[in-house]
């Protein structure tokens, strides 16, 4: 599932939900490669509603924030869980991706 928030139009938000961190991870490569093509110059990967994050997604999002700087946007997290969180600062996610509240 995708939106755009409408307090902030300039950014492509990929709402990151429970059947996507258990599906295939096809279906977030496509909300992925969908946001690379948008217009927004910010991409931002809403993890409020994943619980976890495995090791196939953690690799597409490194893959991910490569591709979109070497097409000038940026990528953040936003709303993480506590234990999101920690998950995130535990693999060292957190050094890579700015992570925002």
């Amino acid at each position: 599932m995708t939106s755009m928030p409408e307090n902030a139009p300039e950014e492509y938000e990929i709402l990151v939900t429970p059947e996507i961190v258990r599906g295939d991870v096809n279906q977030f490569q496509q909300l992925l490669d969908r946001g690379l093509r948008s217009m927004e110059r910010l991409i931002v990967l809403d993890l409020s509603q994943a619980d976890t994050l495995g090791s196939a997604m953690i690799g597409k999002i490194l893959r991910y924030k490569r591709e979109c700087e070497q097409v000038g946007k940026r990528l953040v997290i936003r709303h993480c869980s506590r234990e999101m969180l920690e998950l995130v600062r535990m693999i060292r996610l957190d050094t890579l991706i700015e992570i925002q509240p």
